[in-house]
């Protein structure tokens, strides 16, 4: 909702401390101060923008918006507004609360939920219930619950519209009603809100710690939506209801005095930027970058291509029949022809010459095996035969001798 100072303003500031404390019933001087201002007349209503001129509080109505709107600030850097939206003409947002960017003029950029770039842990609500924007740096810095949290708003970061840093604030209880807050070196000053008795609390942005400042004259209310530091050294805040009022203090952060110096409508929410630092802000709001940038990723070590299994080709059909050529015919194994038997001689009455008979020559046993068992059983057969011609020229012979 607001921006760090500058060191120049910080110089106006310091320049500026001598009022505070003023003497009783001097008035305060008036004060050079423009800032920008959404509310809501009811819970669920949309968001009006308005120009507020703190020298006599007069507010200006710009627009009402197509959003409904809180946690507001003005960035130096883009020269731009603000926010968080829960919901638009099209419904509540689903995904928690979305990043806009306002233009002056009342248009509105939706960027999207804030995103989630490390292991900082997000709020049960993500933001629905974020109060109290302020802008440090480049950040956008918003309270949920007891804790702060900064959303990154640099279009060239790799972190945009994540949250880079997150701190739980102590003692706790002290900050669950500060609804809006304004920062000057480094610390966040708002009030925290109570029916009994509101006072100012200032909270060190970076550690966290919250320190109550002795406040007098500050009536209770449920809210103080609107909370602005202002040149001359002061807190300005407002009420969001007080009857049917909004009314707005002064508030002397040296002696702790809060004096009303005007009002606007009661308001169901409210929310305020810092003062601007006198250059007009751009009346078309801040727009997305075509993509954010993605974090870098570590290198990855190259991997050598799978195999890829290459399929057998299928066998290729001709288109014609291919001939069937039948293989050579087997030559016919010819048996050995037996050996020729000797003639038998005629019957004499001489007692001829009688030869020793002659034993037939046994059939050389072939060396290989036959190739087959069909000439195997033929050659076999040839054998029986010559066995039983030889065994009866043998006896034939026989008989003879013996006549």
């Amino acid at each position: 909702m607001k921006r760090l100072a500058t060191v120049s303003a910080v110089g106006v500031v310091l320049a500026g401390s001598a009022v505070l404390g003023l003497a009783e019933g001097e008035a305060a001087p008036a004060v050079s101060c423009t800032f920008f201002r959404v509310h809501s007349a009811d819970v669920w209503g949309f968001s009006v923008l308005s120009r507020v001129n703190l020298s006599n509080t007069a507010a200006q109505r710009i627009a009402t918006l197509d959003y409904r709107v809180n946690a507001i600030a003005y960035s130096e850097d883009t020269n731009s507004l603000w926010g968080l939206s829960t919901r638009s003409t099209s419904g509540v947002f689903g995904d928690g609360a979305h990043v806009v960017s306002i233009g002056t003029d009342g248009d509105v950029i939706d960027h999207g939920p804030v995103r989630r770039v490390n292991e900082l842990a997000f709020p049960n609500d993500w933001f629905t219930t974020a109060t109290a924007g302020t802008i440090v740096g480049n950040e956008l810095v918003v309270r949920v619950d007891a804790a702060i949290y900064r959303i990154d708003l640099d279009p060239a970061s790799n972190t945009y519209l994540g949250v880079v840093d997150a701190v739980m604030t102590y003692p706790g209880g002290q900050v669950s009603n500060v609804d809006d807050f304004d920062v000057r070196n480094g610390v966040a000053y708002g009030v925290a809100a109570d029916y009994s008795q509101s006072r100012v609390v200032r909270i060190d942005l970076r550690t966290g710690q919250v320190t109550r400042v002795a406040t007098t004259g500050l009536p209770g209310s449920a809210s103080y939506g609107v909370a602005v530091l202002a040149p001359d050294g002061a807190l300005y805040a407002a009420a969001n209801r007080i009857g049917d009022r909004s009314p707005v203090y002064r508030i002397d952060l040296g002696t702790g005095v809060a004096t009303e110096v005007g009002s606007w409508p009661a308001v169901a929410s409210a929310d305020a930027t810092a003062c601007l630092p006198g250059v007009e802000p751009a009346t078309t709001p801040q727009p997305t970058p075509q993509t954010p940038p993605p974090a870098p990723a570590p290198p990855r070590p190259p991997q050598r291509p799978a195999p890829v299994a290459i399929p057998p080709s299928p066998p290729v059909i001709s288109p014609t029949p291919i001939p069937v050529v039948p293989p050579p015919p087997v030559a016919p194994t010819t048996a050995a022809p037996p050996p020729a038997v000797p003639p038998v001689p005629a019957a004499s009455t001489k007692r001829p010459y009688r030869p020793q008979p002659t034993t037939p020559t046994e059939e050389p046993r072939t060396t290989r095996r036959a190739s087959n068992p069909t000439e195997e059983k033929r050659q076999w057969g040839l054998t029986v035969m010559v066995l039983v011609v030889g065994a009866g020229a043998a006896a034939a012979a026989g008989r003879r001798r013996r006549r």
